[in-house]
């Protein structure tokens, strides 16, 4: 092979790397493609479940719980994540209405079980029965943690005319959010069949 063909040879395989490089993962993806490889499962239930768009459940509804749900696990990189995927697809006032709402849910959460009005700045309380806020809240509060009350929020969701399918979803994305902040902080341990079996019922 002479140098002019060697150098033809470098350029068609540039072109080839080139022309099959693959985009890069959105911030979502590329945060969970961190998760241990046992735990994949989780990171793709959720990026699933947000890529899916039930007809009952706007992409402002969507997104706005997924940051609510967010926030509500203190995870600063998932919060980021989610923020920055949802960048795009939500206005500005959907995503600070959920993180004001998420505020109000867990103040309200602390201060009694079942308070729905303690801690709510004006503005979300007389919007209490707008689909939105009451959507938000109970991500924020199913995320939040595992063993609170979620009827008072369920009620709340329904009474503001939220279908039975939309609450499923953002419970799924919620539960999904929480599982995967857990694995980011490093737990629950390894334990291959009890750890994969309990991310399936996730």
């Amino acid at each position: 092979m002479n140098r002019r063909q060697h150098l033809r040879q470098i350029a068609r395989q540039s072109l080839i790397t080139r022309s099959t490089g693959k985009p890069p993962l959105r911030p979502l993806a590329a945060l969970c493609a961190t998760l241990p490889a046992w735990a994949e499962i989780a990171g793709s239930r959720l990026l699933l479940a947000l890529d899916q768009n039930p007809g009952s459940l706007s992409e402002d509804q969507k997104w706005g719980a997924a940051i609510a749900a967010a926030i509500a696990t203190g995870h600063p990189d998932l919060v980021q994540a989610v923020q920055r995927d949802a960048e795009g697809r939500i206005t500005h006032q959907t995503r600070d209405l959920a993180q004001r709402v998420t505020v109000a849910a867990l103040l309200a959460q602390g201060a009694s079980p079942g308070a729905t009005g303690a801690g709510c700045s004006p503005d979300i309380a007389q919007d209490q029965d707008a689909p939105e806020v009451a959507l938000f809240a109970l991500a924020a509060t199913a995320a939040w943690a595992g063993r609170v009350d979620l009827e008072p929020r369920l009620g709340a969701a329904q009474a503001a005319g939220v279908a039975d399918g939309a609450i499923s979803s953002i419970l799924a994305i919620s539960h999904a959010l929480a599982v995967i902040a857990t694995l980011l902080n490093g737990g629950p341990s390894r334990n291959a069949a009890q750890g994969q079996e309990s991310l399936r019922a996730s």
